[in-house]
Order: structure tokens, then C-alpha cells, then sequence
């Protein structure tokens, strides 16, 4: 298939590899699994004094794992791509209870010459205790923007590496809008194909936070994924 175009035939959550382009486009799809640990931070202001002297902060962290699926398909042609991509994730033993988080992702992006992307789109995250967070859940969402690099590594490995900023607004569990809470996330991915396989290893580090801001309280949260993961990209058609 077309090698760049398996480089970003999946860019967040797929293959990215680098070659000369054997063909004008390529369709793909794409399954893999991935693990790794999880972190959670969060900072109660308690600006009113309603539990305790006006301004103090209460911090609270928690520590656990994270496994789950990846699903995706994408396409390329010369100069452009796109791709769309579900990750379903799972959390146990947070503050006592398991928790579940399904990240969509629709993905556009062009090429800069043989090595360079430039990337954006946007993201959908439903956390809650089903995968779309429809059970004592809220939903994160927002456009995101990026670019990445890779390069052939000998003449049966390619590297590459991805870095992406999210802009993200809050719904509670009803799908209303809150107001007065602005988020942001980042995200981090080294990737190893091996050439003229459908075989990718990859290393990714994602952070997502937020803030709410009241009269009465300040409440802050950051939460960080660290996975290892393995995925197959498979195609559809060329042209």
C-alpha cells in the first residue's frame, strides 16, 4: 500500500509509518489493544469557607490501570487524509467503582513533504459507568490540533511520532452544557511499524483536564494515561 499513507491512515489512534507513495490513495481499517497505567488529581477550593476556613484546598489523587480496544478507518490520497477512530477504555478501582471512557475521534490533515503532517479535528470523550457514559456520566468534547513526523529506520522498521492539544467543553449527564468549566488536553505518541506488515507498536501519554469555577468553590481535576499498545492496519482498497 501507499507507505505514507499508512502513516496517517490512523494518526492518533492508528498506523504511522513513512515510504514513497506506490499508489494516488489507500483506504484502510484497523484493530489493536493497549494497557498501561492511570493517574487522577483533583483540587477542591473551598473559596466561600463553607467547610473550613475561606481559600483552603483539599487534594485528593488516585492511582489505578487502564486496558481496552481500538477501532478505526481511515483514508489518503497525495496530499490530503482523513480518519475516524473509537477507543474503548476501561478503568477499575477508582474511588472504589470501575469507570469507562469512549474517545471518538474524526481526524483531517495534509502532508509536508516526505516527513511532516499537520493535522486537526475533534474529539468526543463519554466517561461514565458504561462506555458512553450514559450511566452517572459527563461527556468532554472539542477540536483538536497537531502535527507529527516519521522517517524509514533501516529497510524493515519506520518510526514516527505525534503531538496534539484539545480544547474541551463539558456536558453533564443530562447533555447540558456547563458553563463555567473550561478544559484542555495533550497528547503524546511514539509509534514503530514494521514495513510491509500490518504490525505497529506504539507508547502514548495523554493528559486531560479541567476547571469549574463558582462563587462558592474552585474545583480543579487532571487525569493521565500512560499505554503501551499493539495494533494491525489493513487495507480496504487503493486507487
Amino acid at each position: 500500500m501507499d507507505g505514507r499513507a499508512r502513516a496517517v491512515a490512523g494518526l492518533l489512534a492508528g498506523a504511522m509509518a513513512c515510504g514513497t507513495a506506490q499508489a494516488s490513495g489507500v483506504a484502510t481499517w484497523r484493530v489493536g489493544v493497549l494497557g498501561g497505567s492511570y493517574g487522577y488529581e483533583q483540587t477542591f477550593t473551598d473559596t466561600a469557607g463553607a467547610i473550613g476556613p475561606a481559600g483552603t484546598e483539599y487534594e485528593t489523587t488516585e492511582d489505578s490501570s487502564n486496558f481496552g480496544i481500538l477501532l478505526g478507518v481511515g483514508a489518503a490520497g497525495e496530499r490530503f487524509f482523513g480518519d475516524l477512530g473509537l477507543e474503548l477504555v476501561q478503568v477499575p478501582d477508582v474511588f472504589g467503582a470501575d469507570f469507562n471512557r469512549t474517545d471518538l475521534l474524526l481526524t483531517g490533515g495534509v502532508f509536508i513533504g516526505d516527513h511532516w503532517t499537520l493535522f486537526g479535528g475533534v474529539r468526543s470523550a463519554w466517561h461514565g459507568k458504561d462506555q458512553f457514559g450514559s450511566d452517572a456520566g459527563y461527556t468532554e468534547s472539542g477540536p483538536f490540533l497537531g502535527g507529527g513526523y516519521s522517517r524509514r529506520v533501516g529497510e524493515r522498521w519506520s518510526l514516527a511520532g505525534s503531538v496534539a492539544v484539545n480544547f474541551l467543553t463539558f456536558k453533564d449527564e443530562g447533555g447540558q452544557q456547563v458553563d463555567d468549566a473550561t478544559g484542555a488536553g495533550f497528547s503524546f505518541k511514539v509509534q514503530a511499524n514494521r514495513l510491509e506488515s500490518p504490525h505497529s507498536f506504539f507508547m502514548r501519554l495523554q493528559s486531560f483536564g479541567g476547571t469549574q469555577t463558582q462563587a462558592a468553590f474552585e474545583f480543579e481535576y487532571q487525569e493521565t494515561y500512560f499505554q503501551l499498545g499493539y495494533q494491525a492496519t489493513f487495507d480496504i482498497l487503493s486507487w
